[in-house]
């Protein structure tokens, strides 16, 4: 039998979801929440679930732009 590797999380990103995926995360630099729609799967999550004191932020620079975000949790955005 050959072996094969397992998929790692790291290489899978959203925009190759087969259902459509946005993460929300909350931009400490700009105190405004994003919508995560491309990029790293795992990253994403990562900064999605980034509680404020508990956790570091997450860094994320987007590729399109060349923009930097640091990230924590989306929930911090939600004004409802």
């Amino acid at each position: 039998l050959k072996q094969t590797s397992p998929l790692s999380w790291t290489s899978l990103d959203l925009k190759d979801a087969i259902i459509p995926v946005a993460v929300s995360a909350f931009d400490l630099q700009t105190l405004q929440g994003k919508l995560l729609q491309r990029g790293s799967m795992a990253r994403a999550a990562r900064a999605s679930a980034t509680f404020p004191f508990l956790f570091q932020p997450c860094g994320w620079i987007d590729a399109t732009t060349g923009e930097n975000f640091m990230f924590v949790d989306g929930g911090l955005s939600d004004t409802s």
